[in-house]
C-alpha cells in the first residue's frame, strides 16, 4: 500500500473501504500502512475521508474511527466520530492526530507495528452501501 523510494515511505497512503468493508471494519481493521521495521515507529498525522454514497445510510454509527498501531487493536489512537457514515449525500471529513497512544505509547506497543483503521463501537455498523475512501498522511520516526 505505501509507496516506497530508496527505502523512503511516502507520507500518503490512499485506500478505498467497499461497503462489506466498512460493515466488518471493527472485527476485521485494514492495515492503512505497513509495519515499518524494527527501530521505527508510525506516526499518523491527519486523513480525509470521502464518502461515496449509495442508496442507503449506514447504521449502527455514533462511535469512533480509530487509527492506532496494530498491536493496541483499536484501543489506543487518533480517534473521530464515524458521524459521515449517517449521511444520505457523497460528502468530506477530516481527522487529525491528536491523542495518539496515551498511556500505550510504550516503545514495545509502537516499535515496528502496522498503522490499522478500524472503529470502537461495540457492533458492526449495518444497512449501508456506499464506499469510503480514505486518504492518510504519516511519518516513520526513528527511535
Amino acid at each position: 500500500m505505501a509507496k516506497t523510494t530508496a527505502g523512503v515511505i511516502d507520507p500518503t497512503v490512499t485506500v478505498t473501504l467497499t461497503a462489506n468493508q466498512i460493515k466488518a471494519l471493527k472485527g476485521t481493521p485494514i492495515e492503512l500502512v505497513p509495519a515499518p521495521g524494527a527501530g521505527y515507529y508510525i506516526n499518523f498525522l491527519s486523513a480525509t475521508f470521502t464518502l461515496d454514497f449509495g442508496t442507503t445510510p449506514y447504521s449502527g454509527t455514533g462511535n469512533q474511527f480509530v487509527f492506532a498501531p496494530a498491536l493496541n487493536d483499536g484501543e489506543a489512537g487518533s480517534q473521530c466520530p464515524d458521524s459521515i457514515l449517517a449521511q444520505s449525500a457523497n460528502c468530506v471529513g477530516q481527522a487529525w492526530g491528536t491523542t495518539y497512544f496515551g498511556a500505550h505509547g510504550l516503545l514495545a506497543s509502537i516499535e515496528n507495528q502496522a498503522l490499522i483503521f478500524t472503529q470502537n463501537g461495540a457492533d458492526e455498523y449495518a444497512d449501508g452501501d456506499g464506499e469510503l475512501t480514505v486518504v492518510c498522511q504519516y511519518t516513520v520516526v526513528q527511535i
